[in-house]
């Protein structure tokens, strides 16, 4: 009987052990006020799942608790049902710092969290020297010359991006580090380069849902890669029909495929000049816009009172639809040129990118 008790009691004491404990410690500089409540969530690529709550006091806020393993996660305030603050971070073995302020955030103490703030550090001027110029490319009134030297600048800028996240996902292929890396910087890499890294990654990492989104992101992108001829796919219009893309495509004009949607300013002031554009050259254009919309009265609203005339279809699936994942969209906007026999010529993530690449065709 004392035999059996002593096994009972080893066994319990072995669970009990194998849960690490950690702690959360966070300091909220601005943006957040003493009675607010911070959520740490995690599954943040599927459903989110709240882990836990903090109110903050005096402009601090903790978290506790046991885990089994490291978990992404992150910790994020509400403002009238929009995120206000968000900090991503792992909950992991030991004491977590984290410092939330307007610009941005901090996380230090662990391992993982030591290693991913050090990766965000050291890209950070990339990051804003690329937003410059961005928001150059953006303003209606850029030269041609400006916009050709902002774009020189962003694509070195990418480059050099796209290079030391390599090394430091190389650095940290045997460490969840590198699922993060390679989430922040899959549009940076080429398709084959792409596969190629997520090959490297130990196999329960590339089985993770996010790893899963990446990889058929890659091979969208490697199916309708610049030189290919175009997918076709079955979407409706404004008015309820079915309409197939080959209905436009291939029939001796340029078409232009605007990925957007109603809900960023951005992509609707690229639909509203690629109507000028097609207005101008309405013998030799056609541009297609494909929603991200999930809300057919959103889609059809802006539609109307931004008076966009041009070709609208939806499958009212949004990031989920058809489309975005046979051509491997990752942003919003997303042009695609495709010239008049069908074969995808650029693959640009301005609007401003894909009527220049038009006009230098139109203008041969």
């Amino acid at each position: 009987m004392r035999k059996i008790l002593l096994i009972i009691s080893l066994f319990f004491s072995v669970a009990a052990f194998a849960q690490d404990s950690y702690t959360i410690k966070g300091e909220v500089v601005d943006g957040v006020q003493s009675g607010d409540t911070l959520y740490l969530m995690s599954n943040l690529t599927a459903v989110p799942k709240v882990e836990s709550m903090a109110v903050v006091k005096n402009g601090r806020f903790s978290f506790s608790g046991a885990l089994t393993e490291p978990l992404y996660s992150a910790i994020i305030s509400f403002e009238e049902n929009r995120v206000l603050r968000r900090a991503e971070l792992f909950i992991e073995k030991g004491i977590v710092n984290v410092k939330i302020g307007e610009q941005g955030y901090a996380v230090k103490g662990t391992f993982l969290n030591d290693r991913l703030q050090q990766y965000r550090d050291s890209i950070a001027p990339m990051i804003a020297i690329y937003d410059k110029y961005a928001s150059k490319i953006a303003a209606a009134d850029i030269t041609p010359a400006a916009y050709e030297e902002a774009r020189k600048v962003m694509l070195v800028t990418s480059l050099a991006r796209a290079e030391y996240a390599e090394k430091y996902l190389r650095k940290n292929i045997d460490n969840a580090v590198a699922l993060c890396v390679i989430r922040e910087n899959y549009e940076l890499f080429s398709p084959v380069k792409g596969l190629e890294l997520l090959s490297l990654l130990p196999l329960d990492m590339q089985e993770e849902p996010t790893a899963a989104k990446i990889k058929e992101y890659y091979k969208g992108a490697l199916r309708a890669a610049e030189g290919a001829s175009f997918i076709d796919t079955r979407l409706s219009d404004t008015k309820g029909s079915i309409r197939n893309l080959a209905d436009f495509v291939g029939k001796g004009k340029i078409v232009i495929l605007n990925f957007w949607s109603s809900s960023n300013a951005a992509s609707v002031k690229e639909q509203q000049q690629l109507r000028v554009m097609q207005q101008n050259s309405r013998d030799r254009i056609v541009a297609v816009g494909i929603s991200l919309d999930t809300n057919p009265v959103d889609w059809l609203k802006t539609i109307k009172e931004k008076n966009l005339p041009q070709i609208q279809l939806t499958d009212g699936k949004g990031w989920g639809s058809a489309p975005v994942a046979l051509y491997g969209v990752n942003s919003n906007p997303y042009s695609i040129v495709i010239d008049g026999n069908g074969t995808i010529r650029k693959r640009c993530t301005t609007a401003s990118e894909a009527l220049n690449f038009v006009n230098a065709i139109l203008n041969k």
